[in-house]
């Protein structure tokens, strides 16, 4: 794996999110319209994002590297049909509306890889990273105006075949001639003038933070109530944020000999850091814990043995009670049979999920006891099934308190990984811990704090709209108080 200065990306980023509040208040203080991002939107996709294309593949020639872009381009072959087909059955399975369903798969199936993956490579992995996710980006545009035209075409066009594909404007895009261009220049080295250098070398400065201003500029025009109300779209970024990188990564860890630099600026774009993997997979283990605690109990709708059941309560009881940085040390052996190394970002998946696991199943089984037993007994009396009951009455009666729960366990889960910095996990708690406190950096350290409490404040503020918004039992003139509160 490629050494990166912990230091270096933790400035990166932050300089990255402060750029998209520049553009977010330049438009909500009215000191730039919102029609301009239209305009250097096709500035950046048009000039500058192909400058830093170019620029970028002026290096001299190393058949290594070579090597690595044969890597990641068949990476790509494969990787972006696959999430088209994954896209397709699990939009069905999502029951995901047949007029909705096309723009669903196409955003789940493709990232914003011109838009915002080339800069963000570029800050993140360097000149020879963006080279990389350069190279990815050819079967990745192929794709995106081919089968994702297609895809959105689905909505529009439901009754009959979708139109064909625009193959002239897939293969003659600025970004596929620009990467063309580099590749040519790369190969057979031709001597490319100062004059010429210059410019393109400005241009690319100039790519990063106009596309983050750009992001900015957009977001102030968007509404959180909207996103909140919309369940396709965060079942579309959950597929695409976090399960369809997960997918990548395990298969990607089977190949044998594949570069970390290419796992790295294959998995950039579409990679959830550890504490949001972990938070899923603590909810696909606690979610379910949490159910059979409440209803395998004596006079639950589906009683289980007592023995069961009190085995059950003392393992949550018990993986409660170990603080979490005893119990990284403890599961050490654990992450280095599943994942191969007990420590690094990817290892602590392991300890956050154990560790947050018994928490969630807590906290969903707290809210269903919260539930009005009649309207369980009401269920039973119609003849309604334990599943059809769990289903159809626990858990949509009870959604504003589990929605509350999960926007509390994130946050806890967030503290859990920020602490996992001891053990090389990464993240703003390595930045806190490492560079902060270990190399007495107060400024470094005061930082990550700062940001760490702005995403606390950005979780609690979603999970509380969203559970304000889902509870029928609030009024709207009660519900616009809470929301202002």
């Amino acid at each position: 794996m490629i050494p990166i200065d912990l230091s270096v990306l933790f400035s990166n980023l932050v300089g990255l999110f402060l750029l998209i509040g520049v553009g977010f208040f330049a438009v909500r203080a009215r000191l730039l319209p919102a029609e301009s991002s239209k305009p250097m939107s096709t500035l950046l996709m048009k000039v500058t994002v192909p400058a830093t294309i170019i620029h970028s593949m002026l290096r001299p020639f190393d058949p290594g590297f070579l090597r690595l872009g044969i890597s990641i381009f068949l990476v790509g072959a494969v990787a972006f049909p696959l999430f088209s087909l994954l896209s397709l059955g699990l939009s069905r399975l999502l029951r995901v509306p047949q007029d909705r369903r096309g723009m669903w798969c196409c955003c789940a199936t493709f990232c914003n890889n011109g838009f915002m993956g080339f800069p963000v490579a570029l800050a993140v992995l360097g000149e020879e990273g963006l080279a990389l996710t350069v190279i990815l980006a050819i079967p990745f545009n192929l794709m995106a105006y081919s089968i994702g035209a297609r895809m959105v075409c689905m909505d529009a066009d439901g009754a009959g075949a979708a139109p064909a594909a625009s193959w002239k404007r897939a293969l003659f895009s600025t970004i596929n001639l620009a990467t063309l261009v580099g590749t040519v220049l790369y190969i057979t080295q031709l001597p490319v003038p100062e004059t010429v250098q210059t410019p393109l070398r400005h241009l690319s400065n100039v790519t990063t933070p106009l596309s983050m201003i750009i992001t900015g500029m957009n977001l102030s025009q968007g509404s959180l109530a909207d996103v909140v109300r919309d369940q396709d779209a965060f079942t579309a970024s959950a597929m695409r944020l976090l399960l369809f990188p997960l997918i990548a990564w395990g298969v990607m860890r089977c190949i044998p000999g594949l570069d970390g630099l290419v796992m790295g600026a294959a998995l950039l774009n579409m990679s959830m850091p550890a504490p949001a993997a972990a938070t899923l997979l603590a909810y696909a283990i606690g979610l379910p814990l949490g159910i059979l605690l409440v209803a395998g109990e004596a006079g639950g709708i589906r009683p289980l043995p007592g023995g069961l059941m009190r085995g059950l309560n003392w393992v949550v009881n018990l993986l409660r009670s170990v603080p979490f940085l005893i119990l990284m040390a403890l599961v050490m052996p654990l992450s280095t049979l599943i994942i191969g190394t007990s420590v690094g970002t990817t290892a602590t998946i392991v300890p956050l999920t154990i560790a947050a696991a018994p928490y969630v199943a807590r906290i969903v089984e707290i809210s269903l006891r919260e539930m009005d037993r009649g309207v369980i007994e009401a269920a039973q009396a119609m003849g309604c099934s334990p599943w059809q009951i769990v289903t159809k009455v626990m858990l949509p009666e009870c959604r504003p308190s589990l929605i509350n729960g999960a926007a509390n366990a994130s946050i806890t889960i967030l503290g859990y990984g920020a602490m996992s910095g001891a053990i090389g996990g990464g993240g703003l708690g390595a930045v806190a811990l490492m560079r902060g406190y270990g190399r007495n950096q107060k400024a470094v350290m005061w930082a990550a704090v700062i940001l760490l409490v702005i995403l606390v404040q950005i979780i609690q503020s979603i999970g509380t709209a969203w559970s304000v918004k889902s509870d029928r039992r609030i009024n709207p003139t009660e519900r616009k108080r809470r929301k202002s509160s």
